[in-house]
Order: structure tokens, then C-alpha cells, then sequence
């Protein structure tokens, strides 16, 4: 100092000596090594949006400390808070790093979605479905929405219910799906029909012998459709073979009836005889000649 009672020097290699006036003595001066002062994040992560349940990954990040006598140097050896999956209220996550004791952090911002909904976007390529059979999803695309106005499509992920072969009370499917805990639905209408399972002539036709080349009368007849629940009405619309004169090889007249794509037929038996012909002979013409009104032979 100006009084000379402290004083530092140095011998030309870099070493210190420090001078105390109380004794008169040059004592050495150790130089400490450079101390952490900061830490910044000078490199992004490849990764900053994520979904709820998800861990921060820190590739591509580079961490930068800060230290006394002007030093700096990218670091590895930092922790990340929170370590476990992230949550919808998480906005960023914090970079630790301790050396020799000191402490120092950082902060990397992050966006995380939490799931908020689900829709059908393209519905099912089915949408009718036959009693008794079960529900396909094929065709369709379900989509999950998220806080962060995300989005994703999550259709092999979903469940359907009903699971069980369809009945007519089924007017819809729900559609399911969960992510860390939280389970968004969505409704796709669907209808169901019954299914035509057999045919029968319960009344047959007020004729059922014919002369050949009659054709087939059904005046009278009523025809019965079954279905796979049960039930069973009368019905018309159906179609007959032959639809031509009858002959003598024909024995049954084949009634067909389809239904939403689905058909069954049911054979109505006929007697179909031979037409007879007349040759009317001398006799009979000479008969027809007296009966004439005119007295005389018509011929």
C-alpha cells in the first residue's frame, strides 16, 4: 500500500509473493482455481413440446457454465428437475449443476399438452349392422386434442363398447381413450337391422293345377319371412320362376325374396297337365248345322 506496509510481486515465472511489513517477510500467494459463478442453457434441446406423462429429454441441449478469472466451458455432468414424467402445469424444467459445492441453475422452457378430447374425424366404413353381429372400426379415424392445441391420431388405441353382438337397443359405440390417466369419449350412431334367415308359403295360391302354357297365378298365396330374432312378417316384392308359360316339366314355381342384400327362396308345388285337342268329326259339324239360327249350316 502506499505506506508500504503490504505489497505484492512477481519473480518473472509467474509466481506471487506477498509482502507483510510486520515481519518484513515475502510470503507466497496461491492463486485458487477458477470458481462456478453461472450456468445457462446455450443450446436448445432437439425437444421442447410434450405430452402429459412424458420425460424431458435433454438431446441436443448444451450446458454452459460460468466461472471466476473469465472461464467457461460446456458441462454434462447437470441433473434435471422434475426427473419423472411431466405434467400439464409443467412450463419448464430447471438444469442443475453442482461443482465443489457450489450450486448453480438454469432454466429450459417447455410446452406440455395434456389430453382435453377425442373425435371421430372419419367415421366407421360401416355404420349398419345385421342383429347379432359385432361392431367393426374399420375405416375409422379417431383424434385426441390437447391443451396445447395439439393434436394426434390415437384410433389403434381406443376401445369400443359394446364388445358384444349388436341388438336393436345399440343405437351408438362409444369410443374410449387414456393417457396418463385421463379418459376422453366420443359417440358414433350406428344402426342395426335384422337379417332375413328363411321363407316360407304359409297360404298357397287359390290355383295350383295348371293346362301347359298357362302362367303361374299367385292370387291368394301368402308368403312368410323369418329373421335371425325372431321374428317374421309377410311379405311381397318377391320374384317367381319361370316367369314364362308353364310346361309339362314344370312342378314347383321358386319364390324368391332378397332383403338388404340378403335373400331366401321357398318352392311352391303345381300340377301342370296336358292341354287336350278336339277333331270335331261329320257327326258333330252336322249337329252344329241343324242348331243354326238361320236354318241353315254354318260353317
Amino acid at each position: 500500500d502506499e505506506n508500504g506496509a503490504h505489497g505484492l510481486r512477481c519473480d518473472g515465472q509467474g509466481l506471487l509473493s506477498y509482502y507483510r511489513r510486520a515481519d518484513g517477510k515475502w510470503l507466497p500467494v496461491t492463486v485458487g482455481a477458477p470458481r462456478l459463478q453461472s450456468i445457462a442453457v446455450t443450446a436448445p434441446p432437439e425437444k421442447t413440446a410434450y405430452r402429459a406423462g412424458e420425460c424431458f429429454c435433454p438431446d441436443g441441449m448444451t450446458v454452459t457454465a460460468q466461472y471466476t478469472q473469465g472461464v467457461s466451458g460446456a458441462v454434462t455432468k447437470y441433473r434435471v428437475e422434475p426427473a419423472g414424467p411431466l405434467t400439464a402445469a409443467d412450463t419448464s424444467v430447471t438444469v442443475v449443476f453442482v461443482e465443489n459445492g457450489i450450486r448453480k441453475t438454469a432454466v429450459q422452457p417447455v410446452t406440455v399438452g395434456a389430453l382435453e378430447s377425442v373425435s371421430i374425424t372419419v367415421p366407421p366404413e360401416i355404420t349398419t349392422y345385421v342383429y347379432g353381429t359385432v361392431f367393426e372400426a374399420a375405416g375409422m379415424e379417431v383424434t385426441a386434442f390437447y391443451s396445447d392445441g395439439s393434436r394426434s391420431v390415437v384410433t389403434e388405441k381406443c376401445s369400443f363398447s359394446p364388445t358384444s353382438p349388436l341388438v336393436f337397443e345399440d343405437i351408438a359405440v362409444t369410443v374410449s381413450y387414456m393417457e396418463n390417466g385421463v379418459t376422453c369419449t366420443a359417440s358414433q350412431e350406428i344402426s342395426v337391422v335384422r337379417r332375413l334367415t328363411s321363407l316360407t308359403v304359409i297360404v298357397p295360391p287359390d290355383k295350383t293345377v295348371y293346362m301347359e302354357e298357362d302362367t303361374f297365378d299367385s292370387t291368394g298365396m301368402v308368403v312368410r319371412a323369418y329373421y335371425n330374432d325372431g321374428t317374421y312378417q309377410a311379405v311381397t316384392g318377391y320374384t317367381l320362376q319361370p316367369d314364362r308359360a308353364l310346361t309339362l316339366e314344370d312342378t314347383a314355381i321358386t319364390i324368391h325374396y332378397t332383403e338388404r342384400s340378403i335373400s331366401a327362396s321357398v318352392l311352391q308345388l303345381i300340377t301342370v297337365k296336358i292341354r287336350a285337342s278336339f277333331i270335331l268329326g261329320e257327326n258333330s259339324w252336322r249337329t252344329i248345322a241343324r242348331v243354326s239360327t238361320a236354318g241353315e249350316a254354318q260353317y
